[in-house]
């Protein structure tokens, strides 16, 4: 019987086994964190982008709702553009369809939304809806067509909430798999401390009392 306990009972190895789950889901959270930041600076990276003021043929892919962005840190090209946040205040912008010339209309956005991401960082300006995909010519200007020292950088978005939900919705995934992953990994090392516990402990192998001897008188 006692043979049979020491068979039974799980090696030291047993308690690397135990940890491989919680390192699986280290590794997998650690690849999907990789995908989730780079879903959203490609996704940035691709929002059409104007300078303003100035007028601009934009192509919009998708009909819906869109978002203009002012972007006060922005990259075009080989070329940086810094500006302070309230550097566009009284900018007014106008959209037309190119090529039906229906104009659409344009209201500020309902929403304070920014984002940073790399070299790139966007405050929410206005908003607009278009019925269908095609090419529109979008204007910003300032009040008296003014003229500033220099241009700023506008940024198009379609469904940045929706990115936003979605990166949300990641990050839960990943945390919901590292806890999974380290529950997994402490179940199996208390029940690998425990059999090998109840092994040891029917084997006889903890130190034992000495007889006791009979004094003589």
């Amino acid at each position: 019987m006692v043979e049979t306990e020491k068979r039974k009972a799980p090696k030291k190895i047993a308690y690397f086994y135990a940890v491989l789950p919680f390192i699986a889901g280290c590794v997998i959270c650690s690849l999907l964190g990789v995908k989730m930041v780079r879903s959203i600076m490609d996704a940035g990276d691709a929002y059409p982008r104007m300078m303003a003021p100035g007028v601009e043929n934009v192509t919009l892919t998708e009909p819906g709702d869109y978002t203009i962005f002012f972007e006060h840190k922005s990259v075009i090209g080989n070329k940086a553009y810094v500006a302070p946040k309230d550097a566009i205040s009284g900018m007014t912008c106008s959209i037309r369809n190119a090529e039906t010339g229906q104009e659409i209309p344009v209201k500020p956005s309902s929403a304070n939304m920014s984002y940073s991401f790399g070299s790139r960082e966007g405050t929410s300006l206005f908003e607009f809806t278009i019925p269908s995909a095609g090419n529109y010519r979008i204007e910003a200007a300032f009040p008296g067509g003014l003229e500033p020292a220099q241009k700023y950088v506008l940024a198009i978005s379609k469904g940045f909430m929706k990115d936003i939900f979605q990166s949300i919705g990641m990050g839960f995934a990943i945390t919901g798999i590292l806890i999974l992953s380290i529950g997994l990994s402490t179940a199996a090392i208390v029940i690998v401390y425990l059999r090998r516990s109840k092994a040891e402990a029917a084997s006889g192998d903890y130190p034992s009392q000495p007889p006791l001897t009979k004094l003589r008188g």
